[in-house]
């Protein structure tokens, strides 16, 4: 879990995430929790260190000032088999944990893994359901204009490993790492799918990495998924173009 400034939010999302491991433990799925304390002020880590004598917890206090670089840190020592990201502004379903591993230890595929509910909260409210990759409506080009899943994700740690997250650059015009990180994915083969009958309640503040990366109008780092997407599919239109070709009866005139 990355923290930054939560300050007293934090207790909520902590609570959140201490039933969710609780559940999937009584369910014999052990779980270590690690923080990133990333440049957070006192109230912030006082939480975290207060939460951490009750729970056996992993605290690492950096100075990235970067949400990506937190990211990268916490799954590099993470010893588990599967990582889940989580953001110390959220909350998580009780079954969140539990069903996501229960889910990915039987499906061998790449996969990653997201909520299926996502309620949002705080300066604005609605809710919005994930889409799988294998539904029929899903099209990878959606990607170039919009970021179909939220950061909350689970998946093996060789997976985050091969693909670490790219840091923010604002000042460069680049932002919106998870939706970089989820375009990466797709283009190296992996699934997203969504674990059904769980949930994430994203909370939205007046103050964000979200809204300042849009006020930057910065974008996602770029990628060469999309030329090879539109360069495969032209492959494709051509190949059915020629095989009708040969397979189509040709007209002649006397």
């Amino acid at each position: 879990m990355t923290t930054h400034r939560e300050g007293l939010i934090l207790g909520a999302t902590l609570k959140s995430i201490a039933r969710s491991i609780a559940l999937a433990e009584r369910n014999r799925q052990p779980v270590e929790l690690l923080v990133s304390l990333d440049r957070a002020d006192t109230l912030t880590r006082d939480v975290v260190m207060d939460f951490a004598e009750r729970m056996e917890t992993r605290v690492f206090e950096n100075d990235f000032g970067d949400l990506s670089l937190s990211r990268n840190r916490c799954i590099e020592n993470a010893s588990g088999e599967f990582v889940a990201i989580l953001d110390g502004d959220d909350l998580i379903s009780n079954n969140w944990l539990s069903d996501a591993a229960t889910t990915a230890g039987r499906d061998a595929r790449p996969t990653i893994w997201h909520p299926e509910v996502n309620v949002v909260f705080g300066e604005h409210n609605h809710m919005f359901r994930h889409i799988d990759a294998e539904d029929d409506e899903f099209d990878p080009l959606m990607l170039i204009a919009t970021n179909p899943w939220t950061a909350l994700s689970f998946a093996r740690k060789a997976y985050f490993e091969a693909l670490p997250y790219t840091p923010i650059q604002l000042a460069s015009g680049i932002g919106f790492e998870d939706w970089a990180w989820n375009r990466e994915a797709v283009a190296a083969g992996y699934l997203h799918k969504v674990v059904k009958g769980t949930g994430h309640a994203i909370r939205r503040k007046a103050i964000s990495l979200a809204k300042l990366t849009t006020q930057a109008k910065a974008l996602p780092a770029p990628t060469e998924f999309f030329r090879a997407e539109l360069e495969k599919r032209a492959a494709l239109r051509s190949s059915r173009d020629h095989r009708r070709m040969f397979l189509e009866p040709s007209l002649s005139v006397a």
